[in-house]
């Protein structure tokens, strides 16, 4: 069986790869690309509506083009990289099924209900749990690199019934969403990448969170800080 990860297929991948890592005492090498859309081909018969071709067009329209590579190292091999490195804390996934986002015979749809039960069931789910369980509070995560599935989506957790992040705590995510659009599964990692690409900042000690959400629906949130 394979499941569609959707918009969170890129953290499931890396969840592996870390088990590996430790594992192993071996790197690790995780590849991350769109696994939402498809080709466009829409087969308009009698049986199809306005409304249900609209949906194709728009889902197909959705997303960009992206794809990003991470290397997992395991603790010994640190000696082989200067500068500060983002340590990998804990990674918390979860599933809870949903027919909001899914795929029927590869066709990815969505409904209007995403914005309003999605942000808060990942909030619910991964965020706060991984939060809690390390003892840390909102303020004390710095850099937030939240999947960008759409300005309404990513304001939701903005609002205290949802996480109540604060406006400089979701801007990266948004300046990325506002320059590029949704990259599907790669998003939360072009995120990160922004705050890797600081090389002038010192960085030891900061926390951050990485969290992807996708069809099914599947959510995960991974805490690191830099070391």
């Amino acid at each position: 069986m394979f499941a569609n990860y959707g918009c969170a297929g890129g953290l499931f991948p890396f969840r592996s790869a870390m088990t590996y890592c430790q594992r192993n005492e071996k790197a690790a090498l995780v590849l991350v690309f769109d696994q939402c859309t498809y080709r466009f081909c829409h087969d308009q018969n009698k049986n199809d509506s306005f409304a249900s071709f609209s949906m194709d067009l728009k889902v197909n329209l959705l997303f960009s083009d992206g794809a990003s590579a991470v290397l997992l190292i395991p603790e010994r091999m640190r000696n082989r990289f200067e500068g500060s490195l983002a340590r990998v804390e804990e990674i918390l996934a979860d599933f809870h099924l949903s027919d909001i986002i899914g795929f029927d015979n590869n066709r990815f749809f969505l409904s209007t209900e995403v914005k309003d039960q999605v942000p808060t069931l990942v909030a619910n789910s991964v965020i706060k749990p991984i939060l809690a369980k390390n003892g840390l509070s909102l303020s004390e995560i710095e850099e937030w690199a939240i999947h960008q599935g759409g300005s309404e989506v990513l304001k939701r957790f903005l609002d205290e019934s949802v996480l109540g992040l604060t406006p400089q705590q979701l801007s990266r995510s948004q300046q990325l969403f506002e320059k590029y659009g949704n990259f599907s599964s790669p998003s939360c990692f072009f995120v990160l990448d922004s705050f890797m690409q600081e090389n002038s900042v010192d960085k030891t000690g900061i926390r951050g969170m990485m969290v992807g959400f996708g069809a099914g629906l599947y959510q995960a949130a991974l805490l690191y800080r830099w070391v």
